[in-house]
């Protein structure tokens, strides 16, 4: 599982389908069952970014910690606004 996860491929993948059924919650109608469906499993993909970029960052942050320190927090905000965008 290790070599599974500290996979760039595996995070790329995370991030193209979380923004895509962030794109669907956001663009269906509010309190429709659908867009809570869609925005449930959008938040599990935002769980496996961030358990996918926290593998990665501890796995490549001995090259450049200040680097992947700022990219990991802009991670963070950048899952922050997208949930408050679609609640």
């Amino acid at each position: 599982m290790d070599a599974f996860l500290s996979n760039t491929h595996f995070h790329i993948f995370t991030w193209v389908v979380g923004v895509i059924l962030f794109l669907v919650a956001a663009v269906m109608a509010s309190g429709s069952k659908g867009q809570k469906i869609v925005h449930m499993i959008a938040r599990l993909f935002y769980v496996l970014i961030l358990v996918s970029g926290f593998i990665l960052f501890m796995k490549y942050s001995s090259t450049d910690a200040a680097l992947y320190g700022v990219k990991f927090l802009l991670g963070l905000v950048t899952i922050g606004l997208m949930e408050m965008v679609v609640v």
